[in-house]
């Protein structure tokens, strides 16, 4: 460069301000700097989060789950090696039942780098752990065709609908698994699931395929108490059938069998079956055999041939203390028997209660005070098992109390179980469509609000459920928990797509009216005009406040004035009594 460029270039330089050369050499500095030291700190920081990496993997392989945890985030934050992070963190929360188990899972399962065990592990705790539309969502677009029709996924979403007993999609999902692809326990699922039916033509079969797969199992122990599984699902009535007999007897004589006991109480279920008359002089016998050398066993067969009075003279309280397994048959029995005497006489022995969790042993004593009259020891324990239930993270303690109160016909408990659960948001979760007696418990009892929350938690887990969406729109608008025109947009995309279904439409005519457009009502009722004198309350109204509003018809109308007010919600009335009164 000449020199008189230089000079010049000095000149300037030397002009600028001192704080602007400061600035600007520092500047320099620093991009000098970075060039310099930076690929040094990515390898610092690469081998540094190798080393997290591999103490990770230690503590997980030392079952030191909580140490295992916190290091794998500490990859996975730092963007390092993401999949084997994960791995070990999907590992580490599932042991420790952290709520946020589910999402790994699911973060597992999309992974792009993820192995088919991988995905397998990913999805079979989904389907175990999150909510149901949640294990839908990945069953129907995170898997490929290939995978839907793999046993091990197959059984996987399957076991989850028939916990929720949604049978038919549950024999469904099992049903495309190719045949030449179903093993042994893809086809014990589907006999359980024709079990399950109660019908008397799924129980046949189910029969053919216990005796057969007996048969094949050829003494395998395994198989073999696969199978009887199933069988003692069977209702005793229902095993009417020669060719199992057979099965069953060709078993017992055959040398050397494992489980002699077992054997023993499905012939005699047969037999029971098959000539009562004959078989019931034997239970006597069978008593003095096996009470002390197979006692669950003796106990499941009296339970299930409904012989409670010698389940439990055979087995009082005090027994559970030398045979605990015996604490869950025992108590299914007095509920069958509706001993309920029986059953706090269980839950009150000492030993008894070190047997059961304590939400549940307080869960079985509020159903058997609330049947023998005890509403002040029923409120009591409720509370506390609603209180033990609270500090499960995965959400299960909740669920099985709202399937035992349920059960019972508690449906007001059973309700306060599973609000108690969707405001914890996590677990498995039951689909909207199926809890019903909790929304209408809740509408019916004037808790909108609670309402209101309970359909926002659940959008979460079910985004494009017509119904859903429909009640959260609806109970958002009327009871003013959301500015009403917020709802009028995605409400009509929904009309659109369903435009026959009268809730919809009447739900977007009231978000109108809430948010002072009466016409725009007008306009989404009018092709269901013909229909109003045959409308049941909630949707009459609507039409008539429309009317009303539009100047149609006056508030004197009889049949505005007739009314039936009572047959609405509380917030409906609220809602529409105000409009009127808006008018007049």
């Amino acid at each position: 460069m000449p020199r008189s460029k230089l000079s010049s270039l000095h000149s300037q330089w030397m002009n600028l301000h001192p704080l602007i050369r400061l600035a600007a050499m520092l500047m320099i500095l620093a991009i000098a700097t970075l060039i310099v030291i930076g690929p040094g700190y990515r390898l610092f920081r690469e081998w540094r989060m190798e080393r997290i990496l591999v103490a990770a993997h230690r503590a997980d392989e030392a079952d030191r789950m909580l140490e295992a945890r916190d290091l794998s985030l500490t990859v996975l934050r730092s963007g390092g090696r993401s999949l084997e992070a994960l791995r070990i963190l999907e590992r580490a929360t599932r042991h420790l039942t952290d709520p946020r188990h589910g999402q790994i899972a699911n973060s597992l399962l999309s992974h792009p780098d993820a192995t088919q065990e991988d995905r397998h592990t990913g999805f079979v705790q989904i389907a175990a752990s999150m909510p149901l539309g949640l294990a839908g969502q990945a069953w129907a677009s995170r898997l490929d065709e290939d995978e839907r029709t793999r046993p091990e996924f197959a059984i996987a979403f399957s076991d989850r609908l028939m916990t929720e007993q949604r049978f038919g999609e549950s024999a469904q999902v099992l049903l495309a698994v190719p045949e030449d692809a179903r093993d042994d326990r893809l086809r014990t699922r589907l006999a359980r699931l024709l079990v399950a039916s109660g019908r008397e033509e799924g129980f046949a079969e189910a029969r053919r395929m216990i005796a057969r797969s007996l048969a094949e199992a050829n003494g395998n122990t395994t198989d073999t108490s696969k199978w009887l599984d199933v069988l003692e699902s069977i209702p005793i009535p229902n095993l009417r059938d020669d060719l199992l007999s057979q099965a069953i007897q060709q078993l017992m004589d055959a040398p050397g069998q494992a489980d002699p006991a077992r054997l023993t109480f499905a012939a005699a279920r047969i037999d029971l079956a098959n000539t009562p008359q004959r078989a019931a002089p034997e239970i006597n016998t069978l008593v003095e055999k096996w009470r002390d050398r197979a006692p669950v066993d003796l106990a499941n067969f009296l339970r299930d041939a409904g012989l409670h009075e010698a389940l439990f003279e055979a087995f009082p309280p005090a027994r559970i203390e030398s045979d605990p397994d015996l604490m869950p048959v025992l108590l299914d029995a007095a509920w069958q028997a509706n001993a309920w005497e029986t059953l706090i006489e269980l839950l009150d022995e000492d030993a008894a209660a070190m047997h059961l969790p304590p939400h549940l042993s307080l869960t079985h004593r509020a159903v058997a005070a609330a049947k023998l009259g005890d509403s002040a020891t029923r409120g009591e324990s409720w509370r506390s098992a609603i209180a033990e239930a609270r500090s499960d993270p995965t959400n299960r303690a909740l669920i099985e109390m709202h399937r035992i109160a349920m059960r019972a016909g508690l449906r007001e408990i059973a309700v306060e179980a599973m609000t108690e659960a969707i405001r914890n948001g996590n677990g498995p979760l039951p689909l909207y469509e199926d809890i019903k007696h909790v929304y209408q418990t809740l509408a019916n009892s004037n808790r909108d609000h609670t309402l209101f929350e309970i359909c926002a938690i659940y959008l979460n887990f079910e985004p494009a459920n017509p119904v859903l969406l429909t009640q959260f729109a609806y109970i958002s608008a009327l009871t003013d928990a959301m500015d009403p025109a917020i709802v009028i947009e995605p409400l009509e995309r929904l009309a659109k797509s369903f435009p026959d279904e009268l809730p919809i439409h009447t739900t977007l005519a009231s978000a109108h009216l809430c948010a002072g457009n009466p016409e725009q009502a007008s306009r989404v009722l009018r092709p269901f005009d013909h229909e109003v004198e045959s409308l049941s309350p909630p949707f009459r109204i609507v039409f008539l406040v429309t009317r009303l509003l539009t100047g149609e018809i006056t508030a004197d109308h009889p049949a505005l004035a007739n009314f039936p007010w009572d047959e609405l919600q509380s917030f409906e009335r609220r809602k529409f009594t105000s409009l009127i009164q808006s008018e007049t």
